[in-house]
């Protein structure tokens, strides 16, 4: 049985038995989950491109190199 007291805040409860607080607003969980998962996804894209520029850089070195030769 999974029985809960609400606390000061209305959106937060204690699970009576474990002693928990639980964040019962399900919108507001759910927008922080999407933007938790857009922040995931622009670090990936910044690493991304910082592979990018510096695989051009040694490219660019090798142009360079080959030149001076």
């Amino acid at each position: 049985m999974n029985e809960r007291i609400r606390v000061e805040n209305e959106k937060i409860e204690r699970d009576i038995r474990t002693n928990a607080l639980i964040f019962t607003d399900t919108n507001e969980t759910d927008r922080y989950e999407r933007r938790r998962m857009e922040i995931l996804r622009e670090k990936q894209e910044i690493e991304t491109l910082k592979s990018d520029v510096k695989e051009i850089k040694e490219l660019l070195h090798k142009i360079l190199k080959k030149e001076s030769n």
